[in-house]
């Protein structure tokens, strides 16, 4: 009987360990597509992404494909900037684009979450608070 349960114990550590290779391999792919998507997009290379920059890929089929690929619509994308963009500037730099793709990807209640931290921050701006990270709130 020890030997069946040490048996099933290895197992089943054995999967576990597979699962979280599964899951780090993606995030990591997904990470890597959403890198490839940015810089396709940013076309001036400044490290900054306007709506007018992305907007200009979106016919393009490599960008299409990492859109389907990460289970993102175009009004995902447009969403994102509206919300991520809390200064106002209509730019995005690649940690918060790719953090919130990231975030808009996962759940329902992670884009409402993010919508709300957002939304606070531009408010805390407007109303004179000065310089406030997204990372802050």
């Amino acid at each position: 009987v020890a030997a069946i349960v040490e048996h099933i114990q290895q197992e089943s550590s054995t999967k576990d360990l597979d699962l979280m290779n599964d899951v780090r391999d993606n995030h990591s792919r997904i990470y890597k597509l959403l890198w490839a998507l940015f810089e396709l997009a940013d076309q001036n290379g400044d490290g900054e992404l306007s709506v007018a920059e992305f907007e200009q890929v979106l016919g393009n089929a490599t960008a299409s494909q990492a859109l389907e690929t990460l289970g993102l619509a175009e009004a995902d994308i447009f969403w994102l900037f509206d919300v991520l963009d809390v200064d106002g500037d209509g730019m995005l730099r690649i940690d918060e684009f790719i953090n919130g793709c990231l975030e808009c990807k996962s759940s329902e209640h992670a884009r409402m979450m993010l919508s709300l931290k957002c939304t606070l921050i531009k408010e805390i701006r407007q109303r004179g608070g000065g310089e406030l990270q997204a990372s802050a709130v």
